[in-house]
């Protein structure tokens, strides 16, 4: 803030009277800002000449514990039995969860390996050896059909 002093200076050396009435109502402006309780909001430790918004008008952080947020589907309770029991009998022994790790990793394989191998072998219908057997059985079939018409 401006001291007295300051100000007699700046009014002796010309400053008009409107600027100076200006920058006083400037600076009362300023005092009457509201400041944040300081420490997290504990009113001992902000100095008295600050002003503070009132303390109903403080937003409180919730202490405790929040509840828990869950979908409607985790919410019913024998999903939550089955997470209990999950936790409970097969993450907490180490060769049962192991295990559980291996089958899904076989599940998931299985899951994207069959369908590329279905897909596959449709499309390569005509690379098997039925067709080819099929194939060579109508070659066969052909040759003794023309051999027939020669004679």
């Amino acid at each position: 803030q401006m001291c007295i002093r300051d100000r007699y200076q700046r009014r002796v050396h010309g400053e008009s009277k409107l600027n100076y009435k200006r920058e006083i109502n400037f600076q009362k402006d300023l005092e009457m800002v509201y400041h944040k309780l300081l420490f997290n909001n504990i009113k001992e430790y902000t100095p008295s000449w600050m002003k503070t918004i009132p303390y109903a008008q403080i937003s409180k952080p919730f202490i405790g514990k929040k509840p828990q947020v869950v979908s409607k589907f985790n919410a019913d309770p024998r999903v939550k039995r089955f997470w209990r029991f999950f936790q409970r009998n097969i993450q907490k022994n180490t060769t049962l969860f192991q295990c559980f790790i291996f089958f899904n990793a076989f599940v998931f394989t299985a899951i994207c390996y069959y369908p590329i191998l279905y897909v596959y072998k449709m499309n390569n219908t005509h690379r098997t050896l039925d067709a080819a057997i099929a194939r060579e059985k109508e070659y066969k079939r052909l040759k003794k059909l023309e051999e027939q018409a020669n004679e």
